[in-house]
This record gives structure tokens, sequence and C-alpha cells, in this order.
């Protein structure tokens, strides 16, 4: 069952795009090995980012915000606020918090930002929590094989899926998550209400129930 989780939406549209912040690493930026899958020997994710952490910022609206996103599902910035708020609630699923270097903002509404804000690097931890695909109702390509470890396909790819439904026996309890079997950053609802309270911007939550996505939304579906 995935009732009480929530997708964090890393790029807001329309209303809810007004403290929208985007990230990326300046080039040239110092990585590491990625992780592999213990069983299948796969990639589970990407280049692991090392310091020094200078980033370049886009901005879509009034402020920038207290959440900000890259490429990785991974890990996010965030602002001091957040890591306040955030070290103050005894919620886990992020770690690090080391300083970050901004070396360009652009702003793309060519607005005065209501706000600047310092930013720490938050690493979001890779789960042993699982999506239950079968409840999810994940679409594959034909032929497609799943490790039964990482739960990412040895073959073929995934071509849509209806929602995520997180296997509720396998969920170790964190707040703020990547599970097993998707690319995304899930979060408890205590996590998401503690954003709304706290005013945290940036922070747009869709439930895990109505997550749903088609990368091939020219095909008819039966």
């Amino acid at each position: 069952m995935s009732a009480g989780f929530f997708v964090l939406e890393r790029k807001p549209r329309g209303v809810q795009e007004l403290a929208r912040t985007d990230v990326v690493p300046t080039k040239g930026a110092t990585v590491g090995d990625a992780p592999r899958c213990s069983r299948c020997g796969g990639f589970v994710g990407m280049l692991k980012w090392l310091p020094p952490y200078r980033v370049e910022i886009d901005t879509w609206g009034d402020e920038m915000g207290d959440l900000a996103f890259g490429g990785s599902c991974e890990w996010i910035l965030v602002s001091e606020r957040f890591r306040t708020v955030y070290a103050a609630s005894g919620m886990n699923g992020l770690s690090g918090f080391d300083p970050v270097e901004i070396t360009r903002i652009r702003h793309h509404k060519k607005k005065r930002l209501r706000n600047s804000s310092d930013y720490y690097k938050a690493d979001v931890i890779r789960s042993k929590t699982a999506v239950d695909h079968l409840a999810s109702e994940f679409e594959w390509s034909d032929g497609t094989t799943i490790c039964p470890v990482c739960l990412i396909p040895l073959n073929g790819v995934v071509k849509r899926w209806k929602r995520i439904a997180i296997e509720s026996q396998s969920w170790r309890g964190e707040d703020v998550f990547v599970p097993r079997g998707i690319g995304e950053i899930v979060t408890t609802r205590r996590f998401k209400e503690l954003c709304e309270a706290s005013g945290i911007t940036n922070s747009v939550f869709i439930d895990a129930e109505n997550y749903s996505h088609d990368y091939n939304p020219w095909e008819k579906n039966p």
C-alpha cells in the first residue's frame, strides 16, 4: 500500500512554480563511482557528486526556494531555514548538509527576487524500501527482466506506471528516501506536513496514489 506516501515534485509548474529553483553542478565538477547493485552489478544511481560543491542556479518565480533540485534524485539543495526545521523535527532520510558555493544565478522571470539563500547539499538515502511494481501497474517493453534485488531492468525499459505503491513491509521508516525500483524522491505524510506547516518553499508533493507517468503516450492502452 502507498497510503501516506508522497512524491516530491522536482520541477513544479504553473502556480506551483512561484519558488521553483533548479540547480546544476558547475562544469568540471568532481565525481566518483556510481553505485551498483550487489546482485546484478548494474548501476542503481548516478555518478557520485564530490566536493567542492559549486553550482549554477535557475530561478523561475519570485523567490529562491528552500529546496532546489538538480538532475539527480540522490541529493537536493536546502536552505538554512530548512536545515534548521529539519534538524529539530527528528525525521530521517537526509544527511550531509555540506555548504554549497553558488557561482551563477539566472532569473528566468526577470523579476527581483524577494529573498536569497545560502544552500547546503543534502544526500537522500537510497533505501531498501521497495516499489510494488504489480500494485503500481508498471508496464515494460516485451521481454523485460527485472533484477529481484535492485528492481531495475536487466534488459528492456519501462513504458508507464499508474501510481507509486510502496511495499509497506519493506519500508525502513525513512521520511525522505529513494525506493528500490524507481528514481523518484518519496516522502512520508509527516514530512509533507512539516514542510507545509513551516512554509518551506518549492516543496510540492503529489500523492503517490496519483503519481503516474507514461513514456509512450502515443500507444493505445488495452
